[in-house]
């Protein structure tokens, strides 16, 4: 196998990382800094575009984080029998 176990878990980390990155500079664009009005600023359909795509992403990287979890389970009982 070319990718250990330990690695896929840290990719699948870094992963939602940075999608929870894009997702707070989403926020941060749409709420603008105090005192100014966002929305005006703002382009909802790109937000909103960017919001979903940062979702699907951070979902895709917690099934695999899962799957590579479930499978060290799997190793582990194994190395113990």
């Amino acid at each position: 196998m070319s990718l250990s176990l330990t690695s896929v878990l840290k990719t699948a980390v870094e992963g939602m990382r940075l999608q929870s990155s894009r997702l707070a500079a989403v926020a941060r664009d749409v709420a603008g800094p105090a005192g100014t009005s966002a929305v005006e600023n703002a382009d909802p359909l790109q937000a909103l575009t960017t919001m979903l795509d940062a979702e699907t992403g951070f979902k895709a990287n917690a099934a695999a984080f899962e799957t590579g979890a479930d499978l060290w389970d799997v190793l582990l009982s194994v190395k113990r029998d």
